[in-house]
This record gives C-alpha cells, structure tokens and sequence, in this order.
C-alpha cells in the first residue's frame, strides 16, 4: 500500500492537460493521462533582427513575419513548419501518440533603439492524444532528427516546454 504521501506527490505531479496523472501504481483515484499538451520554444537568449534571425547562425535560423507575428524554421530548422509530424514513444520505443505542429507564433516582438523589428523566438504550441500512459516519453520531431527523453516527473516539472536554441 502507498503512503498517503507518495500518493499525494503523484497527485501534484499533474498530466499537462490538467487531470491528474497515474505515475505510481496504487493511487486509485489518479487517471492515466489522455494527452500531452506541449510547447516548443525555438529561441535566442538575446532578441535578433528578422534578417539576423534568418541568416542562419550555424544553419540556426527562423523566418518571422512582422506583419501577421508567424513564424516558421529556416536553414537546419527548415522542418519545424506546421504540419510537421511530432511522434510520443514510450520506454520501449512503441509510438503512443502523433500530432502535427500548428502555426508557429512569435514569442516577443519589439523594436530595438534604430527602429528595427526585434524577436526573440516562435512558439509552436500542440496536443498529442496518447494511447496509453508511460513513465518516460520520447518526442520526436522531424523523423527523430529532434529528440526529447524526459521522465514524466522531469516534463511536468517544465510544464510541457520544449526548447530549440538559435545559438
């Protein structure tokens, strides 16, 4: 039998979506989670210019748009566009879940001292239906060319977010 405890922090630890998520066995009235809801950041520690953006650091770069606020990868991140297909896998590698990428959003948008339109990254935001629970989970994106193991524990602790650097 769990401690009321242990039963408790398998509580706290909630599914991204909100309800609460079965990691330990034993708390009864703790559901498995039925989706992932995650964000993928691609950005810079320092805001950068569109032109500097799309110059393609270390083949690093985005396309932002500074009318309609979208972006979408350039250079080696040419693949993160929407439509791109994000796979989940379970520990034993067994696909448990697929979605696609929406439209990439700019996370922050300004105007640096000269006037020049500043961004500091996009943001790809998804929900992925799962067909069963795990303890790890591996997303992949771009047929694995991106990948992402985290314990369930480790992916609530960063609240869904998944981060690409344009450094």
């Amino acid at each position: 039998m769990r401690t009321p405890a242990v039963c408790l922090v398998s509580r706290l630890v909630s599914c991204l979506t909100g309800s609460a998520l079965a990691l330990l066995a034993g708390c009864a009235a703790t559901p498995a989670p039925r989706q992932l809801e995650l964000t993928l950041d691609v950005a810079s520690e320092r805001p950068l210019g569109a032109a500097e953006a799309e110059a393609a650091t270390r083949g690093l770069s985005m396309h932002f748009n500074p009318r309609t606020l979208v972006c979408r990868g350039a250079g080696d991140y040419q693949d993160l566009v929407p439509g791109a297909e994000v796979v989940v896998r379970d520990e034993r590698g067994q696909a448990i879940g697929r979605a696609r990428l929406a439209q990439g959003r700019v996370i922050e948008h300004s105007r640096d001292a000269a006037g020049q339109e500043i961004f500091q990254g996009c943001r790809f935001a998804l929900t992925i239906p799962l067909a069963k629970p795990a303890r790890i989970y591996t997303i992949e994106l771009d047929e694995g060319e991106f990948r992402y193991h985290y314990h369930v524990v480790e992916l609530h602790r960063h609240a869904g977010q998944l981060l690409l650097s344009l450094e």
